[in-house]
């Protein structure tokens, strides 16, 4: 009888150890500093939730040393960057820029920004 138990309880572990390695692992997702290095492109813009044209050619460049160049104020801008978990911010002249950001894929991102009183949210996909 004791055998018996033994037995059974072998194979019980045995089909749960079959289980548990059939299953496939899942993939870590990205992280924003893993994603953001390299130049990003715009390809769509809002201003207050409506479509603007206004923001064309704009373009990011991230370093992996902590520096972004972008052209999104009109002016080149070059100045150092940080990234956080889900944001990424610099400063412009004396004022900061924080960005709220979220992976798409891992070439193409959503950022969402104030600058006075507008509300912008941007697409952007990877350079070639």
């Amino acid at each position: 009888m004791m055998r018996l138990l033994t037995l059974l309880g072998m194979a019980f572990l045995l089909i749960l150890c079959s289980q548990c390695a059939s299953e496939p692992a899942k993939e870590k997702e990205p992280t924003l500093s893993e994603v953001l290095p390299g130049t990003w492109q715009l390809v769509s813009a809002s201003r207050n939730g409506k479509p603007t044209t206004t923001l064309e050619g704009v373009y990011f460049n991230f370093d992996t040393l902590g520096m972004v160049k972008t052209n999104l104020s009109g002016i080149e801008l070059n100045t150092a960057c940080e990234i956080q978990e889900s944001t990424f911010s610099y400063k412009e002249k004396q004022e900061e820029r924080l960005y709220q950001a979220e992976i798409i894929h891992k070439d193409t991102i959503s950022i969402s920004t104030k600058i006075r009183i507008f509300d912008f949210a941007l697409v952007l996909s990877r350079a070639n």
